[in-house]
């Protein structure tokens, strides 16, 4: 009996060691196919993806904000919201919108972006509910930024500086963030959260554009 128990710890033991050996090779492939987050937000390596239309046209601009929605995923050149708008109110249009991004990335561009001259007319921010979820996590889980936050700090919005990123944007830690904690948090936090955020880019704006500017929030519904 006792032999036959030593025998089937030393099984289960092998059958481990495979199982941990066989994980580690694909967590090597796999990352290797999809590296984990390795660098923070920049505007350098989203500027190649802004979308500018109509410069001919000599009304103030337009700039749109926003995710994917706002950027016309998978659109060409002649489909997505900024090219339409240009066309229609024949004004250049700057398309800042990313793909898979959120509001602290729409702020944290208006931020450190040069001001758009001739200062403009309108600037819309395209919004899905999903955004509020992005403001506490990074919107997929194997994404090529950390996650950007901001944090009230002596009286301003900062951006949030993480020593655990490298931790935080694990897989391990993002799932059980995403299935266990995120959904603890109450909708009116959530809904505080979401309001400092559009404050501090009125703010922002208001500070690099004249009273006469617009703003205006595209409200893109959850489809039913």
């Amino acid at each position: 009996m006792k032999k036959a128990t030593k025998i089937l710890i030393i099984l289960l033991i092998n059958i481990l060691i495979l199982a941990a050996f066989f994980i580690m090779i694909e967590g090597f492939f796999y990352l290797k196919e999809f590296p984990l987050n390795k660098k923070h937000f920049r505007i350098e390596d989203v500027e190649y993806k802004f979308r500018i239309s109509g410069q001919q046209y000599k009304k103030p601009p337009i700039l749109i904000y926003g995710c994917s929605f706002a950027y016309g995923a998978r659109l060409n050149e002649t489909e997505h919201l900024g090219y339409i708008l240009s066309e229609q109110t024949k004004r250049p249009v700057y398309n800042f919108g990313i793909e898979a991004r959120g509001l602290q990335h729409a702020l944290f561009i208006m931020k450190n972006q040069k001001k758009i001259e001739p200062s403009p007319e309108y600037i819309i921010y395209v919004y899905i509910d999903d955004q509020i979820r992005r403001l506490y996590q990074t919107c997929m889980n194997i994404d090529p930024y950390y996650l950007l936050e901001y944090e009230q700090k002596d009286g301003k919005f900062v951006q949030k500086q993480d020593k655990l990123a490298p931790l935080r944007n694990t897989l391990l830690y993002k799932n059980i963030y995403s299935k266990f904690i995120y959904p603890q948090i109450n909708q009116e936090k959530r809904f505080k959260l979401l309001k400092k955020y559009l404050e501090e880019m009125k703010n922002e704006i208001s500070q690099k554009y004249p009273p006469s500017t617009k703003i205006c929030i595209l409200n893109i519904p959850k489809k039913q």
